[in-house]
């Protein structure tokens, strides 16, 4: 297990990652372009949250993060949200139940 250390105002937040999860973070960090899929459960969210916040971090810019649905979008941005990271969420006109 790797601990990630996020800043969130004043708080520091630790999250717990296993080590398929550091090591996609990692690796990701490395590459111009990047997906992370599988099933439910397997912390796509957590370990995409914190790709952003380091991406976030190291001054790479604006980050743009897709999901197959709103749902998944809007679980996406709690989470990075949650890093203390600012987000912009947009959405289709019509969303799902």
């Amino acid at each position: 297990m790797g601990i990630g250390i996020f800043l969130m105002g004043n708080i520091h937040v630790a999250l717990r990652y296993n080590a398929s999860q550091v090591f996609a973070v990692k690796s990701l960090l490395q590459r111009p372009i990047s997906l992370i899929q599988g099933p439910p459960g397997m912390g796509k969210n957590v370990t995409s949250a914190a790709i952003v916040y380091h991406m976030g971090k190291q001054g790479q810019g604006q980050v743009l993060v897709c999901a197959p649905s709103n749902v998944a979008v809007d679980q996406l941005a709690e989470k990075i949200s949650a890093t203390g990271l600012k987000v912009v969420r947009l959405c289709a006109n019509s969303r799902e139940a």
